[in-house]
């Protein structure tokens, strides 16, 4: 099985690609995986009661795996050959995870138009030392539009 992470920010178009390609070649099952997080309040006094009640955790889960299907869709112009999943978590600890079962990890590349470049290194090399298989990252080059 190959995985590839997504971005619900950008759709990770081009890592969807290449990974839906490479599972091809190899025969391979395609999953497509992105991790969610309940928000969190901001310390400090108790925020102004908001009009919209705040979303419970399985409604957050139905909504990005609706939102990922949709960009697997967007990208390949189909879901059917991909298994989409949505895991509640941190990216790093769902992709190394999820790596465990692997025989490829792919992610997309660097996102330039994010502010915290040095995060996204970090979890980069994370995710490339502590994988339980190859890491593919999409070159520079290549970079999605967000």
């Amino acid at each position: 099985m190959i995985v590839v992470g997504v971005s619900l920010t950008s759709g990770s178009p081009t890592a969807l690609r290449w990974a839906f390609r490479e599972a091809s070649a190899r025969h391979a099952p395609l999953q497509a995986v992105t991790a969610w997080q309940p928000p969190i309040s901001p310390p400090g006094p108790v925020p102004r009661p908001s009009v919209f009640p705040p979303l419970l955790p399985a409604e957050i889960q139905v909504r990005t795996e609706a939102a990922l299907a949709q960009a697997v869709e967007q990208a390949l112009g189909t879901i059917s050959a991909v298994t989409c999943i949505a895991v509640r978590g941190g990216i790093a600890e769902v992709l190394l995870q999820a790596s465990g079962r692997a025989q490829m990890l792919v992610i997309g590349p660097l996102h330039p138009n994010l502010t915290d470049t040095l995060l996204q290194r970090r979890r980069f090399g994370e995710l490339m030392q502590r994988a339980s298989c190859p890491v593919v990252i999409m070159p520079p080059a290549e970079v999605e539009a967000g």
